[in-house]
């Protein structure tokens, strides 16, 4: 799946299927913190990062 983030709206996209371009980061995350970051509040998503539940890596 692809996840497009505006950063100007905030707004994000997804687009299932294989990843059209070259990505600016990708997320390694279990299920269950799939379905927080996804539909849990600002505090859950947050204590994704907090926790370790998150791991976010830059591509170059």
């Amino acid at each position: 799946m692809e996840l497009l983030a505006d950063l100007t709206t905030g707004a994000l996209r997804f687009r299932p299927g294989p990843i059209t371009g070259r990505p600016t980061c990708t997320l390694d995350l279990a299920h269950a913190a799939a379905r927080t970051l996804l539909l849990g509040t600002g505090a859950q998503r947050t204590s994704l990062f907090e926790d370790g539940g998150l791991r976010l890596d830059p591509q170059r």
